[in-house]
C-alpha cells in the first residue's frame, strides 16, 4: 500500500487538474490490490488454524504449505505487476499533460501572432499610404491632365480648322466672281492683282494650315508617348501589386498548411497516447478477466473527453480562423 500511495501523491502534485478517469482508474486498481492483501491474511489465518489444530498430516500440511507459497507468490506477481501499471499510467499521464501544454503553448504563440499582425495592420491604416501608391495617383492624374490637354487642344485645332476652311471658302467665292466681272469695265489688272492678291494670302493660309496640322501632330504624338509612357508605368504598377498579392496569397496557403499540420501533429499524438496507454497494460492471467469491463467504461469516457476537447478546439479554431480572414480582408488589395 505504501508505494501505491507514493505514487498517488507524487501524480496528485505534478497536476493541477486531476484526470478523473485515470483516477478511477487507480482507485480501482488501488480496491483490487486491498482485495488481494486480504486475502493473504485469510490464507495466512487459514493456515495457522490449521496448523493449531491438528487436522491435517505432515504429508497434507507440506502441500497445502507450498500451495500456499505459490498462491502468495502469484498474488505478490499481480501486485507488482499492478504496481507497474499505475506506474505507466502516472508516466502516461504526465506526458499527456506535457503535450496538452505544448499545445496550449503553440495555439497562444499563434493568437499572439494574429494580434501582432492586426496591430500592424492598423498602424499600415492610419500611416499615410506608401510611396508606390502615392506615385500610382500621381502618374494617373498626369494621365489625366494629358488628356484634359488633348481634348482641349483638338477643339482648339477643329475650331481652327473651320475658320481656315470658312476663308477658303470665301476666297472661292471671290474667285468665282472675278471672272464675271472682266468684259464689264475693260481694266483686268486690278482683279488680276486682287486676285493674285488673294492666291497669295490663299497659299499662306494653306502653308500656316500645314504648320498648324504639323505642330498639331507632333504636339499630339508627344502627348501620346505622355500618355502610353503613364499607361506602362501603371501596368508596372499594377503587376507590382499582383507579384505582392501572389507573396500574400502564398503565405496564407502555407500559412494555413501549417495549421493543418499542427493539429494534424496534436490528432496523432493525441491517438498514439491513447495506443501507449491500452498496451502499457500488462496480460495478468487472474486479474484480466474482471478489470476488461472497466477498461471498455474508462476507454468510451476517455473518447468521450476527446470529442468534446476536439469540439472545443474546433471552437477555438474558427474564432481565429474568423479573425484571421478579417485580417486577409483588410489586407488584401483592391483587385
Amino acid at each position: 500500500m505504501s508505494r501505491l500511495q507514493i505514487h498517488d501523491e507524487r501524480g496528485e502534485g505534478g497536476r493541477d487538474e486531476p484526470d478523473d478517469v485515470h483516477l478511477e482508474t487507480i482507485a480501482l486498481l488501488q480496491e483490487e490490490v486491498a482485495r488481494l492483501e486480504a486475502e493473504l491474511l485469510a490464507r495466512d489465518e487459514a493456515d495457522r488454524g490449521r496448523a493449531c489444530a491438528g487436522d491435517l498430516d505432515d504429508d497434507a500440511r507440506v502441500e497445502a504449505d507450498r500451495a500456499a507459497r505459490e498462491e502468495a507468490g502469484r498474488l505478490r506477481s499481480d501486485l507488482a505487476a499492478r504496481d507497474e501499471t499505475i506506474k505507466l499510467i502516472l508516466d502516461q499521464l504526465s506526458l499527456v499533460e506535457e503535450a496538452e501544454a505544448a499545445g496550449r503553448a503553440e495555439w497562444e504563440q499563434l493568437a499572439a501572432w494574429v494580434s501582432e499582425m492586426e496591430e500592424r495592420v492598423e498602424r499600415a491604416e492610419a500611416a499615410p499610404p506608401p510611396a508606390a501608391s502615392l506615385e500610382l495617383e500621381r502618374h494617373r492624374r498626369e494621365a489625366e491632365a494629358l488628356r484634359a490637354e488633348l481634348d482641349r487642344e483638338r477643339k482648339a485645332w477643329a475650331g481652327r480648322r473651320a475658320e481656315l476652311e470658312r476663308e477658303l471658302e470665301r476666297l472661292r467665292g471671290l474667285l468665282a466672281r472675278a471672272p464675271r466681272g472682266e468684259g464689264a469695265g475693260g481694266s483686268d489688272r486690278p482683279d488680276r492683282a486682287a486676285i493674285e492678291a488673294m492666291e497669295a494670302d490663299n497659299r499662306r493660309l494653306r502653308e500656316r494650315c500645314r504648320e498648324v496640322e504639323e505642330d498639331a501632330a507632333a504636339r499630339m504624338g508627344s502627348l501620346r508617348a505622355a500618355v502610353d509612357a503613364a499607361r506602362a508605368e501603371a501596368e508596372e504598377a499594377r503587376g507590382q501589386v499582383a507579384v505582392i498579392q501572389d507573396l500574400r496569397d502564398r503565405e496564407q496557403r502555407e500559412f494555413e498548411v501549417a495549421v493543418a499540420s499542427l493539429r494534424a501533429q496534436s490528432s496523432r499524438a493525441a491517438a498514439a497516447a491513447a495506443a501507449e496507454v491500452v498496451r502499457a497494460e500488462p496480460a495478468a492471467p487472474g486479474g484480466r478477466a474482471d478489470i476488461e469491463p472497466d477498461m471498455r467504461i474508462h476507454a468510451f469516457r476517455q473518447h468521450l473527453r476527446e470529442i468534446h476537447e476536439r469540439e472545443a478546439e474546433d471552437r477555438r479554431n474558427s474564432s481565429l480562423a474568423a479573425r484571421l480572414s478579417r485580417l486577409w480582408g483588410r489586407t488584401a488589395p483592391a483587385r
